[in-house]
């Protein structure tokens, strides 16, 4: 978009800016810092389980890192940002193709996988939220299809154009779309009854009550009862679960 725009602070560029900045995310860098950090940070930590590392999985990270220092240095790319964001993107999915197919379904997967069903949960709310918002721009309701990689899927189920209640129904209430707020919700509750004392009666009764919570209140809200309060209210719904995994397994 923002090379569609040729440099020009379009309306909707401004509006979708204020959420990059929320993520450490600045435009006029090729690799954002924060993703560099990221990336590094990933490195690092599977560096420390090294011998419990498939040598595929530290093979694609490397790769992943490797590029990451490569695209950041090479000033030749033409249409830089959008064509480095596609290649680590797809390699960022091929790692995670890779734990997901590949990893034992012990305590640790569990707990990868609930941390990342909250990210991408409290993501798609923080961005939701922003795109439905009263004074977004036009086109925001596309640019919000197309992050929650749900464009062919909106084209299948809905006729007309996007509409704030038939994005709302794919990218926060539609239980099979696995981009959505309710889906990833989902996720989380049944694996939180798989963790160790996971259950309403175990130690980490009041996780499993809050996903719970959170996952009904979802499964029973319509399109047109969602607005940006609303999602202000799931996400901080999402925080507290994250707290509550942290005080019950990790203190």
């Amino acid at each position: 978009r923002a090379a569609e725009a040729g440099g020009e602070e379009t309306p909707l560029l401004v509006h979708f800016g204020e959420l990059l900045e929320d993520l450490g995310i600045d435009l006029a860098q090729r690799i954002p810092e924060a993703l560099s950090a990221t990336i590094g940070s990933a490195v690092f930590s599977a560096s420390k389980v090294r011998d419990r590392f498939s040598v595929d999985g530290w093979a694609a990270l490397k790769d992943l890192a490797a590029t990451t220092q490569s695209m950041s240095e090479k000033d030749e790319v033409s249409d830089a940002n959008g064509r480095i964001m596609g290649v680590l993107l797809r390699k960022i999915t091929g790692f995670s193709g890779l734990a997901h197919e590949n990893m034992y379904r012990f305590t640790g997967w569990r707990f990868m996988r609930i941390g990342r069903s909250l990210e991408r949960a409290i993501a798609t709310a923080s961005m939701l939220g922003l795109m439905i918002a009263d004074d977004a721009p036009e086109g925001a309701l596309d640019i919000a299809i197309e992050i929650g990689d749900s464009v062919l899927t909106h084209r299948r189920r809905f006729s007309l154009e996007a509409s704030v209640e038939s994005v709302v129904a794919l990218l926060a209430l539609d239980p099979m779309n696995p981009r959505s707020i309710l889906f990833q919700v989902a996720e989380i509750n049944d694996q939180v009854q798989l963790l160790p004392d996971g259950g309403l009666a175990g130690r980490a009764g009041d996780l499993a009550r809050a996903a719970l919570r959170l996952h009904t209140q979802l499964a029973t809200t319509q399109a047109g009862e969602v607005d940006t309060a609303f999602l202000e209210r799931v996400h901080g719904e999402l925080e507290i679960i994250s707290d509550l995994v942290a005080a019950a397994y990790l203190g």
